[in-house]
């Protein structure tokens, strides 16, 4: 914690949290001054006869690359994407860390890609949404999650985009760029004159 009247903060910094549909379990990627960020797993533990909780790191390591930067969850908590510094991203089963696919780096011409790639999942979990640095943003199928597909790319914005997020249905994906714009994408509009 900084201390008072001081912005600065020392020690680690947390980079993007997620929390398990049942909320037992927190992902975490905490980064120190000068190092990559690193993926931790914690387990929230209530107290018997008690109104409190406890908190435990759990011993699993998954393996990914150094330089995590952002994570999403799927809403049933069986699949967690992690994006790194390259653009590439990692989609992990959640009870054993075992690495179901790496999905092609979007932004191939990028070496440094800052800030991270922006993640969504849909909300029936059989798509992810993956922002690059040019504003495009891809839609992976996971119908099969070991072998994903590009299923579409939607070239909206002028720039980077920050933030991804699927409507309660799946039908509308809207997006945050730096540009500064919000895009509201109607997929099934989309699909349809696709396939006309």
């Amino acid at each position: 914690r900084p201390t008072p009247g001081n912005n600065e903060v020392s020690g680690p910094q947390l980079r993007a949290v997620q929390i398990s549909p049942h909320g037992d379990r927190i992902y975490t990627i905490e980064q120190s001054p000068g190092t990559s960020g690193v993926l931790r797993i914690w387990a929230i533990e209530t107290i018997a006869g008690s109104n409190t909780a406890r908190v435990r790191e759990l011993d699993l390591s998954a393996p990914l690359s150094e330089g995590v930067t952002n994570l999403a969850l799927r809403a049933d908590g069986k699949v967690l994407a992690a994006a790194d510094l390259t653009g590439r991203v990692t989609l992990l089963e959640t009870s054993s860390l075992a690495i179901l696919c790496s999905l092609k780096r979007p932004d191939a011409e990028t070496e440094n890609f800052w800030p991270p790639p922006a993640l969504a999942f849909s909300p029936d979990g059989s798509e992810l949404a993956v922002s690059s640095q040019q504003g495009t943003i891809s839609l992976w199928s996971l119908a099969q999650p070991g072998r994903s597909r590009l299923r579409l790319q939607l070239p909206g914005h002028r720039g980077r985009v920050g933030s991804l997020v699927y409507d309660l249905h799946g039908r509308r994906l809207a997006s945050a760029g730096f540009d500064p714009i919000v895009e509201v994408w109607d997929l099934e509009v989309i699909e349809h004159e696709l396939m006309r």
